[in-house]
């Protein structure tokens, strides 16, 4: 940082819910970080109707380490019957954290309740990134996932449309711990509607379909959110150790919190998001097929796996896995690249064919069964009576 240049202002940002344990790793993390004179830090964290004794552990705290100043959004379980409550497709605690960021030149380090900071020193590093390597043309740092880096430190500024197409969108913006947002930014991200085009037939559904299909509620809305107010900027990639998840991998909490939240359900609905930004001009040219891979996966890979787990099970297409298949050919037209388009429409009509084939099996496989019951069933007419056996 330059010498005499004011402090960075950093914010860390919490929304959490019923992780009151894994919350208190993540505050100690957080203790633990090193004073410096370059930055000053705030802490926001939202709370909706957790039972598990968060609100009355927030409401008791007061001091975080370094932490200048702790913003509160904290509801009593009572308040409200059930969570989460989706306002424009996020869970109302990322709404309120928005609402108490301030006003002013901050940068927001979102952090999830079951990640921490890796070392003493993420602020002060991040402090210098924001002093020394962004502009008023970057908008978004992406602190790359920490068992995933390599510590070259290396810095890659790009374009936030041109990050997505090489590095994925989810990639890019799926995990929230990766996220450090101008804070002007993520409040106008956050606290605005998405589909605003209310009227549009693509945005309306049958009212005999489950409520879910009906409200097209996105398990990435937030991504979708951010990609809309920093498309015509850049983003910084930093390769270094920042954040980690408590967990290796999914616990028994974290299934039952997402099979609750219905998360594998509504990952459709990313298409959905990007046919939308793509139709209002934020997505003025079509994308490549890495826009859609996050982690080792493609989006289509999680729908053909959700189709063939219940097609296994039940040996037909629920409402669920039709609107799957509905998205997975709607993909094709989001593509640019003529080999892309292609070779993706090509294996979708193998991925269709078999399932289509899976289903004519079984029903073929029941039918023989049917048959197979009737010629060794004996069907007795009557009841046996007592004076059968005389």
């Amino acid at each position: 940082m330059i010498e005499n240049s004011p402090q960075v202002k950093l914010i860390i940002a919490i929304p959490t819910f019923n992780r009151l344990e894994k919350l208190k790793v993540l505050l100690n993390s957080i203790s633990a970080q090193v004073p410096d004179a370059t930055y000053t830090c705030s802490l926001a964290i939202a709370n909706s109707y957790s039972t598990d004794g968060t609100y009355e552990y927030l409401e008791s705290l007061h001091k975080v380490g370094c932490i200048t100043d702790i913003l509160k959004f904290n509801k009593r379980a009572d308040e409200k019957s059930s969570y989460p409550i989706l306002l424009n497709g996020l869970p109302e605690n990322w709404n309120n954290l928005a609402y108490l960021i301030p006003d002013g030149d901050h940068w927001v380090w979102l952090m999830g309740d079951d990640d921490y900071l890796v070392s003493p020193n993420c602020l002060g590093r991040l402090a210098s990134l924001v002093a020394n390597s962004t502009g008023k043309d970057v908008d978004l740092i992406h602190l790359t996932q920490a068992r995933r880096s390599t510590g070259s430190k290396k810095i890659i500024k790009e374009a936030a449309i041109n990050a997505a197409n090489t590095l994925g969108f989810l990639e890019l913006l799926g995990w929230m711990s990766s996220l450090v947002v101008r804070g002007d930014v993520l409040k106008q991200a956050f606290l605005c509607l998405f589909y605003e085009e209310r009227d549009d037939p693509a945005l309306t559904a049958p009212s005999s379909l489950p409520q879910i299909l009906r409200d097209k509620v996105s398990a990435f809305r937030q991504s979708s959110l951010i990609l809309r107010r920093i498309v015509g900027s850049n983003v910084l990639i930093v390769d270094d150790y920042f954040a980690e998840p408590q967990d290796e991998s999914q616990t028994a909490e974290s299934i039952k919190r997402w099979q609750a939240e219905r998360v594998s359900l509504r990952y459709m609905f990313v298409v959905d998001d990007i046919e939308y930004l793509r139709r209002t001009g934020v997505l003025n040219a079509d994308v490549s097929a890495v826009f859609f891979r996050y982690h080792a996966q493609f989006i289509w890979d999680r729908f053909t796996q959700y189709v063939v787990t219940h097609l296994s099970y039940s040996g037909e297409l629920d409402d669920y896995c039709l609107a799957f298949m509905e998205r997975i050919a709607r993909i094709e037209q989001l593509l640019s690249s003529p080999s892309e388009i292609h070779l993706y429409r090509l294996w979708r009509f193998c991925f269709f064919t078999a399932v289509e084939d899976a289903i004519k099996t079984r029903k073929r496989y029941l039918e023989s069964c049917g048959k197979l019951e009737e010629m060794v069933h004996l069907g007795f007419r009557g009841v046996f009576k007592f004076d059968t056996l005389q």
